[in-house]
């Protein structure tokens, strides 16, 4: 990816894979969002989903029209 990418992850990884990805997206440039959902299907359907986000203040605003 090209430095100023974002990478939003929607998994519910552990906590130490969100790190590494946000350690490694640092190192690289990129910008990494860790945002796993909850709302199950019924949710999706619905459109009513809640996403749970871990990252920067700044990269969140920035890529909020996109979620």
């Amino acid at each position: 990816m090209r430095p100023g990418s974002y990478v939003i992850d929607h998994t519910t990884n552990k906590p130490e894979i969100a790190r590494r990805l946000h350690t490694q997206g640092s190192i690289h440039g990129v910008k990494v969002l860790d945002i796993p959902v909850s709302g199950g299907e019924i949710g999706a359907i619905k459109g009513r989903l809640v996403g749970m986000v871990g990252g920067d203040t700044d990269d969140l605003e920035a890529v909020r029209p996109l979620l």
